[in-house]
């Protein structure tokens, strides 16, 4: 659907494919975004760049002034989902970099990442995007990926801060209960 397409692509998607899937239009996806082969590496993992994004101490970049420029209706649909859940992917981040595990590193960076670009929070999104890039780097450096993630808490737990003025608050379940018990009296 046209719509459905449009709303990917805004929330940052770099293209779409709608179910049922078609071999051959995937197949032009896929050759669209792959790399192309050619004899020489494209860029080895260790030349990555990393940039020094990450200090120490979170920026002092406007996270309210960013959710009042992302789409209200993914805002509406995922932020109190992600307000619940980040805590626990920074936390299974910080594991993943203690046991030298760059492949959940890799995949929880990411995740990350997109969740973080469809809130418009981009230095947190930038930091996990860099902890991202450090996990395909051979031999893995399990200092600067802690340092990375450690970062990318800080920064996010700032973030998280602006999303819950943001999300729209339900009311308490107690509250509930008791209209409940009103109307059934």
């Amino acid at each position: 659907m046209e719509s459905d397409r449009q709303r990917c692509l805004d929330a940052g998607m770099d293209d779409y494919l709608s179910k049922p899937l078609h071999s051959a239009d995937l197949q032009r996806m896929l050759e669209k975004y792959l790399p192309k082969k050619t004899d020489s590496a494209i860029c080895a993992p260790s030349e990555l760049p990393i940039s020094p994004l990450a200090s120490s101490e979170p920026s002092t970049f406007d996270y309210a002034q960013a959710l009042n420029t992302a789409n209200p209706e993914i805002l509406s649909i995922i932020g109190e989902a992600f307000h619940q859940s980040c805590p626990t992917d920074l936390d299974k981040l910080q594991k993943a970099c203690e046991q030298n595990n760059p492949i959940d590193v890799n995949r929880l960076a990411h995740t990350l990442k997109g969740l973080l670009s469809c809130f418009q929070a981009q230095p947190a999104a930038a930091i996990a995007e860099e902890l991202e890039k450090i996990a395909l780097i051979k031999p893995f450096n399990q200092t600067t990926s802690l340092e990375k993630a450690n970062a990318l808490t800080r920064e996010t737990h700032t973030f998280l801060a602006a999303l819950l003025r943001k999300i729209p608050q339900k009311p308490a379940e107690s509250s509930l209960s008791h209209l409940t018990e009103n109307t059934l009296s």
